[in-house]
């Protein structure tokens, strides 16, 4: 079952600058409020410079996830939330950077195979792929053409 969805997997990993909270001006994050939208986001974070928060959902609040040597933030993401039918939740989280001294992070996101689908539940009958969900996600952030987005299921349906 997992073959088919770790042969060729979509992995990206962006190295993150946040400016010295000196340099933002009031109510400017370092990057708003939001969910990863694929499969698996991996984040290591600059030891001691703090600025991940969560959203805590019951508590209506957010809370702040230490910056700690060699320990990694592991974030399932919209991807796996639809796929688990809600059982795995892609955490709401923002930065913002609370030190007045540059911070970085390192994030990858693993999304699987291009052509893959559902494999937490091979008989799911929307048969959507990593590809398809990751085009509307782009479509959806950047504005893509129904063209585009159209010429890519027919890209999957074909492979």
């Amino acid at each position: 079952m997992m073959g088919g969805f770790t042969k060729e997997p979509i992995v990206m990993m962006k190295m993150i600058r946040y400016p010295p909270s000196g340099l933002t001006r009031p109510g400017q994050f370092g990057v708003g409020a939001h969910t990863d939208f694929g499969g698996v986001t991996v984040l290591l974070q600059q030891p001691d410079r703090e600025g991940l928060e969560v959203w805590v959902e019951e508590k209506q609040e957010w809370l702040s996830v230490p910056a700690m040597e060699d320990v990694y933030v592991i974030n399932c993401g919209d991807m796996i939330q639809k796929w688990s039918g809600q059982q795995y939740r892609s955490a709401k989280h923002r930065v913002i950077n609370k030190g007045n001294v540059e911070r970085f992070s390192s994030a990858t996101f693993w999304h699987g195979d291009f052509d893959a689908t559902n494999p937490l539940n091979p008989n799911d009958p929307v048969k959507e792929t990593v590809g398809q969900l990751l085009v509307k996600r782009f479509g959806f952030q950047f504005s893509l053409s129904k063209d585009l987005i159209a010429s890519t299921r027919t890209m999957t349906a074909a492979s």
